[in-house]
């Protein structure tokens, strides 16, 4: 018997994503999530026996088979989106920028700004903003605060970092994603924090992907809908029985009621206790039920019925990219390579046709292989009739091309979906009131390139970051 808890809350769930090497084979190492929501879950139905028994009363009720799926919903942004670009589109073709030059050291201000010296030709303002790719500490998007011919100053804590490969640039690097053969595959960890609850998926892969922009002001988002092959087997939070100094002060020595499995660098997460609620990463493992974390030791007394208790995370150590919204009114949208201002909204919906009917027998009815099949990709829009030159293009079965693209609100950065061939479905309008028409129009886009590079989709992401 453990505490009872306090219902779980959104804000205290965290969910990473790392990539498989092999599929269905967990990641080690992930990126932690910033979302809007997320409906993924392992589900297993239960089915009704068709055993007759001598009464009315049912047979006990068997097993169906087990899947995992549901949607994440993201902020449209520039450096976390690259994640699901890279799950649903492989590694990209990735471009230096053509301006970088060589930082060769940091040295600390003590005033929370450090200075770069660099080459002579950076070309880089005050108050402008520039990319730092090449190091540990100092990766990402800054703005300067003070400049000189060879040296930037901007805010950020100084850690002490031999510069072998840094360099500045005041553009970003470049990123091409085209629709591969074989999608990446990816391990979802679902950690519920006030509770030391850890649920994981492994073998998801991105099934579709929705993705638009409005006139209304909403908050621009993308959903990603997920496929996943099984959960990982669930594992009890485990009690805890005692929390002790462990001699110095500044570690507290924990002991468990049961045997922990952690080791020394793991993530363990404690709920239910008035001083050590949180996520802490293991100093020791003297033995198979105690530890210690660099916590400074707080006396706290452990009631038997009421202990606290604690998890193992899947992920050690994930991190977070900073976000870098892309907002509904930073879109525009380009018919046959013109800028387009007619639309009130268009959404772009890829699905990627995973076929999810893949099991075999010893697989306890989970999916084990989640196969590829042909891309469908789609656009509505919704117009103002100004014209019939839409419902014509249906009419001829002429080709389309179609272009959506966000550029940062400030500093470096934008992403384009091109979708250079499409056919516009015949859709003529309606009257449906004595105000402005409208008109929805759908189209669906292809490749006339019959070689395996042919790509109905090409995106193309402009940020920060050398890699995704």
């Amino acid at each position: 018997m453990t505490k009872v808890l306090q219902q779980g809350r959104g804000y205290a769930a965290e969910i990473s994503v790392g990539f498989e090497s092999v599929f269905n084979t967990a990641a080690t190492t992930a990126r932690r999530l910033a979302h809007n929501g997320s409906t993924i879950t392992a589900r297993r139905d239960l089915n009704q026996s068709g055993t007759i028994l001598a009464g009315r009363s049912p047979a006990e009720p068997f097993q169906g088979n087990g899947q995992v799926e549901g949607s994440i919903t993201l902020p449209n942004d520039l450096n976390q989106l690259a994640i699901f670009l890279k799950a649903i589109f492989g590694v990209p073709t990735s471009t230096e920028p053509d301006d970088a030059v060589v930082a060769s050291q940091v040295a600390d201000n003590e005033d929370g700004t450090v200075t770069l010296t660099v080459g002579e030709s950076h070309g880089v303002t005050q108050g402008a903003y520039f990319i730092i790719y090449g190091t540990t500490n100092y990766n990402g998007e800054h703005a300067a605060t003070a400049v000189t011919s060879t040296t930037i100053t901007f805010v950020h804590a100084y850690t002490a970092e031999a510069f072998t490969t840094a360099k500045v640039s005041k553009s970003g690097w470049t990123h091409v994603f085209r629709v591969p053969r074989i999608q990446p595959s990816l391990t979802i960890e679902q950690l519920h924090t006030d509770l030391a609850e850890m649920f994981l998926y492994t073998g998801c892969k991105v099934s579709r992907f929705t993705i638009g922009a409005g006139s209304d002001g909403q908050e621009n988002t993308v959903t990603v809908d997920i496929m996943g092959s099984k959960p990982a087997d669930n594992v009890a939070p485990i009690a805890i029985s005692t929390f002790a100094t462990s001699g110095g002060g500044a570690a507290t020595l924990i002991t468990a009621a049961a045997a922990h499995g952690l080791t020394a660098g793991n993530r363990v997460i404690i709920a239910g206790s008035t001083n050590y609620d949180g996520s802490y990463a293991v100093a020791t493992a003297p033995d198979a039920t105690t530890f210690t974390i660099a916590k400074t030791y707080v006396a706290e007394a452990v009631t038997q019925g009421q202990e606290p208790v604690l998890c193992k995370a899947h992920f050690a150590a994930p991190k977070s990219l900073p976000l870098k919204r892309l907002n509904t009114f930073s879109g525009k949208l380009y018919y046959d390579g013109v800028e387009y201002k007619a639309a009130k909204s268009i959404s772009m919906e890829i699905d990627f046709g995973l076929d999810g009917d893949q099991r075999v027998i010893g697989d306890n009815g989970f999916r084990s292989e989640i196969p590829e099949g042909e891309i469908a990709a789609t656009s509505n829009l919704t117009v103002l009739l100004k014209d019939g030159g839409l419902y014509r293009k249906g009419e001829s079965n002429a080709d389309v091309a179609l272009k959506l693209a966000f550029i940062a609100s400030f500093g470096i950065g934008s992403l384009t979906i091109d979708m250079p061939e499409n056919k516009v479905a015949l859709t003529s309008p309606a009257i449906e009131s004595p105000r402005g028409i409208t008109q929805t129009v759908s189209a669906q886009a292809y490749s006339s390139d019959t070689s395996d590079s042919g790509s109905a989709i090409i995106v193309t992401l402009i940020n920060a970051y050398a890699t995704i």
